[in-house]
C-alpha cells in the first residue's frame, strides 16, 4: 500500500471511503486518568495558543486539526 501524504511530506493515512460524519462532543470538560480537556475559552485561551502556534513557521500543527474546528460559534 502507497503511503499518502499532504503537502509537508507528513503521513496522513489511508483514505476513509465511507466515512460519514458524526455529532460533535458536548460543550463541557472531559475528565481523564492524565489530563483534562477543557472546551475553548477565548478569555482563558487565545492568549497562550496564540503565541504557541505562531511558534510553528511551517503550519504543522494544523495538519490533523478538523476544519470544523476553525468555524465560529
Amino acid at each position: 500500500m502507497k503511503k499518502r501524504v499532504n503537502n509537508l511530506g507528513q503521513e496522513i493515512g489511508a483514505e476513509l471511503k465511507h466515512w460519514t460524519a458524526r455529532r460533535k462532543p458536548v460543550h463541557t470538560s472531559m475528565c481523564g486518568r492524565y489530563c483534562t480537556v477543557t472546551p475553548f475559552g477565548l478569555e482563558e485561551h487565545a492568549e497562550s495558543l496564540y503565541r504557541a502556534f505562531s511558534e510553528d513557521t511551517q503550519e504543522q500543527n494544523w495538519t490533523y486539526l478538523p476544519y470544523w474546528a476553525l468555524l465560529p460559534r
